[in-house]
């Protein structure tokens, strides 16, 4: 009789982004995983292949929860310029009150990897184009409506904003101050103005 596993591989998958995206990909060993996931060795490669397998479903993961909750925000948001000053706000509050200053997952991930990693370059492209295709949209949108200005076009705002989004991030974690950070995000809706 086939033995069934005693874990939810969700929250395994879970425990995993969190480790992964507080170490790094090559900060983090085999040992450690088996260690904190609470899972044998073999259970990980059983359902989730090698490290990196399991590192790739981790970046997956955030990017679902991450990259795809803020493009549905700016498509279904009314209001596009208040969408971009809450997403700037809220990228800025997280990275200050985050004691393990983390930042973002895949722009680690694209800092740690890309540069010699095709797949990690790949996947951090393809997301940073519909990120900024979102940015775009809803730029588009807010100049329509008269609410952000057309001195610049929508598609040099939205690589602004999204290098904007990044950077707070970055910055964040070894320098997260609030009132620097607000400065920045203050700085940046400025060039959205009419």
């Amino acid at each position: 009789m086939a033995r069934t596993k005693a874990f939810d591989k969700d929250k395994v998958l879970e425990k995993a982004l969190h480790i992964f995206w507080r170490d790094g990909y090559d900060a983090t060993s085999m040992g450690q995983l088996v260690k904190e996931l609470g899972i044998s060795r073999s259970s990980i490669y059983d359902t989730f292949g090698d490290k990196r397998a399991l590192f790739l479903a981790s970046l997956e993961a955030y990017r679902q929860q991450s990259s795809e909750m803020l493009i549905k925000t700016l498509q279904d948001h009314p209001d596009p310029k208040r969408a971009i000053r809450e997403m700037l706000e809220a990228a800025m509050k997280q990275t200050a009150s985050d004691p393990e200053h983390k930042g973002c997952f895949m722009a680690n991930t694209s800092v740690e990897l890309a540069s010699y990693d095709q797949e990690i370059w790949d996947l951090s492209k393809e997301n940073k184009d519909r990120v900024i295709e979102a940015f775009t949209k809803a730029i588009r949108k807010g100049q329509r409506l008269g609410d952000i200005s057309k001195r610049f076009p929508a598609t040099q705002l939205a690589e602004f904003i999204y290098a904007t989004y990044n950077g707070l991030q970055v910055v964040g974690k070894y320098d997260p101050d609030l009132k620097k950070l607000r400065q920045s995000v203050k700085v940046a809706l400025s060039v959205l103005e009419e």
